[in-house]
């Protein structure tokens, strides 16, 4: 059961996750659409970033989170270890962000907006639905580790895509100019930041073990 004041603050951070996700996808597929792309290959370039599909598990939480209704999904996203793993993930989206990509560029405007709150508000805001949502215990470390599944299969699909299509959304996973070696570095290393902060985060809140 969700406390009150999470299922209120899911309340509110979803609906400006929906927000963030469907200001970003009209901006990215009307670029998109610019640079000669058909529309089916827009929707696609929107979503090949993980930023957008982490968001996008986020949305989905946070109105799991925020409705009293049973269903199938709803009851997984509701449980203490998939809220625990989405901000984990989505806390190293702002991280990942801040360090390797924010000073490549300069966004103004609505995508300033956009990437405001898709890098660095919703982050944040999950994590405080994580603090409210999750009581001390309720999390067991040996059911965070399906969820490393993720970001392990995105580094697979972004690498597949990138060879077929020469896209690749993230210039540190960039195997073409990198290497696979390199690239395959940067991507271990991303998933063992991602490991050591959702067991920070587990110990934070005295995960259990086992049982």
């Amino acid at each position: 059961m969700i406390p009150l004041p999470a299922r209120r603050l899911a309340a509110v951070t979803g609906l400006v996750a929906w927000f963030a996700l469907a200001l970003q996808a009209a901006l990215s597929v009307a670029l998109s659409l610019d640079r000669g792309r058909s529309l089916a290959e827009a929707v696609l370039h929107y979503l090949g970033y993980f930023t957008i599909l982490t968001n996008l598990l986020g949305a989905l939480a946070l109105t799991a989170g925020a409705s009293r209704a049973p269903s199938w999904l709803g009851e997984r996203l509701r449980h203490p270890a998939a809220i625990h793993a989405i901000a984990t993930l989505l806390l190293l989206v702002g991280v990942a962000y801040s360090l390797l990509l924010m000073h490549l560029w300069e966004p103004t405007g609505w995508q300033l907006l956009a990437d405001v709150l898709l890098h660095h508000a919703l982050p944040l805001a999950f994590l405080g639905y994580w603090a409210l949502a999750v009581p001390r215990g309720a999390v067991r470390l040996r059911e965070l580790a399906p969820w490393v599944a993720w970001p392990a299969a995105y580094f697979v699909l972004h690498t597949v895509r990138g060879r077929l299509s020469g896209v690749y959304p993230y210039p540190f996973l960039d195997d073409s100019v990198l290497g696979l070696g390199r690239a395959l570095l940067h991507g271990v290393g991303l998933l063992a930041a991602c490991s050591v902060a959702a067991a920070a985060l587990a110990w934070s809140k005295r995960a259990r073990i086992a049982g």
